[in-house]
């Protein structure tokens, strides 16, 4: 009986665009779920970018994801997106399923590592038909977009997610290590810190700029200084009154 070949994936989630808001405040917290089967167990996920505000939240985090060569393994791998809630269940933004098949039975039969990247996609993956039916821009070299779909199988999407994917056997993971996420060693490709994440400040009016959404900020503002000219109005209004009882009152004597 051969033994069990095991592969290591490496899925690299770059971002997304064209995120819906999912919270009242008008913002989103995004994380990606990332998983082979049914997701009950082995699932991986993103760290989250909290309070995003304009649907393109930033990740440049790695997932290892050990795959198994038996005769129950799936070959497709599902990308799910999410809203992070703090109570209650989190809210599903959408997802989408890669089909890794012919790649992982490239890295099987030949015992190297295969990237999905544009020229792999030009030379071989277009003429299979998981790919082909697969909806995807190029972003680079290395990494393309597909769609966030709201419901599988359905074409309505909620953006567009970033990825990039790797397949190498685990000899040669282990011979070549890199760190989860952002951590060391981060290499191959060296993944930068993300922007647009929350920068911890001592000033108050920084801070609600980054927890609360622009057009909920404006309409803070708004109700604020009608706040202010309704209590201005108040305090003088006994000055204003007096000195117009006063005025009316001279012109009889």
């Amino acid at each position: 009986m051969e033994p069990i070949q095991e592969l290591e994936v490496r899925v690299i989630v770059y971002g997304a665009v064209g995120v819906p808001m999912m919270d009242v405040e008008g913002t989103s917290d995004v994380f990606f779920k990332l998983y082979f089967g049914n997701g009950n167990k082995n699932t991986y996920k993103t760290d989250c970018h909290y309070r995003n505000m304009d649907g393109a939240p930033n990740f440049n985090w790695r997932c290892k994801i050990p795959w198994r060569d038996t005769y129950k393994s799936d070959k497709r791998l599902h990308i799910t997106c999410w809203d992070r809630d703090l109570i209650g269940s989190n809210d599903s933004i959408g997802s989408n399923t890669v089909d890794l098949k012919s790649v992982i039975e490239d890295v099987l039969n030949t015992r190297r590592e295969f990237k999905v990247n544009k020229r792999y996609y030009n030379t071989h993956l277009c003429t299979i038909d998981e790919f082909r039916n697969l909806e995807m821009d190029w972003f680079d070299d290395e990494s393309f977009e597909i769609p966030i779909f709201e419901k599988e199988g359905f074409s309505k999407s909620n953006g567009d997610m970033r990825i990039g994917i790797s397949i190498l056997c685990k000899e040669e993971a282990d011979e070549n290590e890199v760190g989860k996420g952002r951590s060391e060693p981060n290499m191959n490709p060296y993944l930068s810190p993300p922007e647009g994440r929350i920068e911890l400040s001592m000033n108050p009016l920084k801070m609600l700029r980054q927890l609360i959404a622009p057009h909920i900020w404006i309409k803070i503002i708004k109700y604020f200084s009608c706040l202010l000219c309704c209590a201005l109005c108040v305090y003088l209004a006994p000055s204003l009154l007096s000195a117009i009882a006063g005025n009316f009152i001279a012109g009889f004597i």
